[in-house]
């Protein structure tokens, strides 16, 4: 009877959730562009269009890993592979330094999370010095924010703030507010991990000043939910339930696969402050989300928290089922090479 009543009880909680969500659904509807539905890239097509271009070596390089680590964001992993497979081939072919330092970053990025730590250290070591003896000034800032990451997620925080420091010098020689929105973006990081919350909130709110003018919504969604994560750190939740649902907003309108961190921000917040409906009701819209892009470990917190929900709620038949999901899951993770702190060590996509 305790369960059917909180079932009951919880239907009727969604209904009053659901009503400012579908709200925002038809706003973001009629302001959506009107162009009709883009067709699905034949990126085998696509490859033996830039190989075929006869353009130069090194141009050829560029695009392909352009190609290549958009391919890997998205999880379109085989077709990710053959251009960088393809893109390796060109840089070599070219002999320049900045694109063989490009498709070491490439390769580096996709295989991020399956490669051991000083595998992953040997290969940014060795791309960071053929970018600094090349002349790409891009390629050079991608390489040392990929390293910073690496660094700070190995808990090396000094070593990390001493490269954020040179990327920083280097996107800021370059004159690229974008580039230097993404470094300020790592450097909150970094700063944070150094508990320096306000530094890292002014490196964040500089970072989201210029990318909420620009159309880099991977990056400003890094940026609201690690704002979120700060004054959430800091026990100011009622600023953090805002930038939680500035996320929200922004990836829902964007159809962003940052879209299950920014339910999970605001399940979060609710289980901290017992609003167990409320927490239930996000953790399972991550949940569904999360089938969606295959995020294994944070599905992995979304089943172990909705099982202590409802062992609180004293619905133990539910509790159960998501226990044992917790282990299944656990084990297909280990089966998969994935370890529990995935979410620490894969680069931030963008």
């Amino acid at each position: 009877m305790i369960q059917l009543f909180n079932h009951i009880k919880r239907k009727v909680f969604t209904i009053e959730l659901l009503i400012p969500r579908l709200i925002i659904l038809f706003t973001l509807i009629l302001s959506a562009p009107r162009a009709g539905i883009a067709q699905e890239t034949n990126w085998d097509n696509k490859l033996n269009s830039i190989l075929n271009s006869g353009i130069h070596d090194s141009l050829i390089a560029q695009q392909l890993g352009d190609v290549a680590y958009e391919l890997t964001i998205q999880r379109k992993l085989t077709d990710a592979d053959k251009f960088i497979a393809s893109q390796k081939k060109a840089a070599l072919q070219s002999g320049n330094k900045s694109q063989i330092a490009y498709s070491i970053y490439t390769s580096t990025v996709r295989f991020y999370n399956l490669s051991s730590s000083d595998t992953l250290l040997q290969k940014l070591q060795y791309a960071l010095t053929l970018s600094d003896q090349g002349s790409n000034l891009l390629i050079r800032i991608k390489i040392y924010r990929l390293l910073a990451q690496f660094y700070e997620s190995n808990s090396r925080i000094e070593e990390a703030k001493n490269i954020i420091n040179s990327a920083l010098k280097y996107a800021e020689i370059y004159k690229d507010k974008n580039e230097i929105a993404k470094v300020n973006l790592i450097f909150g990081i970094v700063l944070n991990r150094l508990d320096d919350h306000k530094g890292a909130l002014d490196k964040y709110y500089s970072a989201i000043e210029y990318l909420e003018k620009s159309n880099e919504y991977r990056s400003l969604a890094v940026a609201y939910n690690s704002v979120g994560n700060i004054l959430f750190k800091i026990k100011d939740y009622e600023k953090a339930k805002l930038y939680y649902n500035k996320n929200l907003i922004h990836c829902q309108k964007n159809y962003s696969p940052y879209l299950p961190t920014a339910y999970l921000g605001l399940a979060t917040l609710h289980y901290t402050h017992q609003n167990l409906d409320s927490a239930l009701w996000y953790y399972d819209k991550s949940d569904s989300v999360m089938q969606i892009y295959s995020d294994h470990t944070r599905l992995h917190v979304v089943y172990t928290n909705k099982a202590t929900i409802y062992q609180q709620l004293n619905e133990m038949d539910s509790a159960d089922v998501y226990h044992r999901k917790t282990i299944a899951l656990a084990e297909k993770m280990k089966k998969l090479g994935i370890s529990e702190f995935y979410m620490r060590t894969i680069p931030l996509s963008y």
